[in-house]
């Protein structure tokens, strides 16, 4: 049970930390991160454009999936170890993880998903535009 909370608690950190490296790197400050049983919250300055909201977004995602390739990879290559306590982690950076992220990414209030997804159409937008730049000879 212990390695559970352990795997848990470890799994919301990297998640939130995501989060606030992605702000740091576009120059926006984080005032704190909290951990809660269950999820956390990253606080960081507002975003100055929803491209950017959307990109922190998805920090949190990258920040699993670092704990995600490392701990599949070595479940795929060497499967179970003879430690409960090293499998319990694996199964938490693993199984739960991906159930994690995909639940995260779900397009509803309060979670990832309902501003990571917002990139979709502004990139969209931004490269039908330049599009119709190249296209009119005011690019090349």
């Amino acid at each position: 049970m212990l390695f559970i909370v352990i795997g848990l608690f470890v799994l919301s950190l990297v998640h939130e930390l995501g989060h606030a490296f992605l702000a740091v790197r576009l120059g926006y400050g984080v005032k704190r991160i909290d951990i809660f049983p269950i999820h956390g919250l990253c606080y960081y300055d507002e975003p100055y454009s929803a491209y950017e909201d959307a990109i922190i977004a998805w920090g949190g995602v990258v920040g699993q999936l670092i704990l995600f390739i490392p701990a599949v990879s070595f479940l795929g290559l060497f499967g179970n170890t003879a430690f409960g306590c090293v499998n319990v982690l694996l199964v938490t950076f693993t199984y739960v993880n991906a159930c994690s992220i995909a639940l995260n990414l779900a397009p509803a209030r309060g979670l990832d998903g309902a501003k990571s997804w917002r990139i979709v159409p502004i990139v969209v937008k931004a490269r039908w535009s330049m599009y119709q730049l190249r296209r009119k000879k005011f690019l090349r």
